[in-house]
Order: structure tokens, then C-alpha cells, then sequence
């Protein structure tokens, strides 16, 4: 797995040893995992900083935004399952929207129809600081479906 985010998209020579990255990891078999980490201060302008974030979207395999960034990244203040799929593309295995306390939302593509989705909440009980559960509930989701990911029949 090669997992990034969108920082490194922001100025050159960064830029371009990051899409090479993402290159040579995916020719030698990795899967592509995306976390844009939005850090608006960092960015010249929010109209470019989505920019950049989309440029390299539909080569990713997983992605994980939090609600902020599925606000920013749609233009929507609807945190919902229709608004997150309008996030989907079609090599992406996973999608996981993270909700603070609230826990986290997740869609894989149950066949090869566009139509159906599992989507769930996972919601983590925790006694640490956000950034932990967050960290924490994000990684057990991953981890949980990282297997099934070649196959996304489910067996009850």
C-alpha cells in the first residue's frame, strides 16, 4: 500500500516527486491510498487547493476525507450518503468519510454496478483525545476491509 496525501501537491519540485511516487508504486503492485489532509492556510487559494486535491482523485483506490473535506471538496454542507458517493470513481475499492466523534461512514462497491454500495457507521468508543479515536477508528476500517477488497461479495 502507498498512502498520501495532498501537501506535497502544493508547490514544485514536490508535486512531481509525488505523482512519480504514486507511478512507481502502482506499477509495482501497490494499492493507492488517499487521505488529502486539507490544510487550507498552506494553500495559495481553496480554488486551487480542490484543484490539485482532484487532479490525482481518480487514481486512488482508497480514500478517506473527514466530513470538513467532503463539505469543502463537494460544495455541499449535506454530510450524507448521496453527497459522499458523488465522491466515487470507478477504481475506487473504498470510501471513508470520517465524522469526529460521530465515528465514520464507509462505501465499497458490493458488485460491478454502480447502483449498489455498502455503506456503514462505525462509531468507536474511545477514553483518548480526538486525534486518537480518529486515527484509530479510520485505521480498524481499513484494516477490516483491506482483505475482502479483491472480492466485495460478503458472506453473512
Amino acid at each position: 500500500m502507498f498512502h498520501y496525501g495532498s501537501i506535497s501537491l502544493i508547490v514544485e519540485p514536490c508535486r512531481s516527486a509525488h505523482l512519480k511516487a504514486m507511478e512507481v508504486a502502482k506499477e509495482a503492485g501497490a494499492l493507492l491510498s488517499y487521505d488529502p489532509n486539507l490544510r487550507e492556510p498552506l494553500w495559495p487559494s481553496k480554488e486551487e487547493a480542490k484543484t490539485q486535491i482532484m487532479s490525482i482523485w481518480d487514481k486512488a483506490e482508497i480514500i478517506k476525507v473527514s466530513d470538513v473535506e467532503l463539505e469543502f471538496l463537494t460544495g455541499s454542507n449535506k454530510i450524507d450518503d448521496e453527497t459522499a458517493l458523488t465522491l466515487w470513481h470507478p477504481n475506487l475499492k473504498l470510501l471513508l468519510v470520517t465524522l469526529g466523534e460521530k465515528g465514520c461512514r464507509y462505501y465499497t462497491k458490493v458488485t460491478n454496478t454502480l447502483e449498489y454500495f455498502y455503506a456503514f457507521t462505525v462509531i468507536i468508543h474511545h477514553y483518548h483525545h480526538y486525534y486518537q479515536y480518529h486515527q484509530h477508528s479510520c485505521l480498524l476500517v481499513m484494516l477490516c476491509l483491506l482483505c475482502p477488497l479483491g472480492d466485495t461479495r460478503r458472506q453473512n
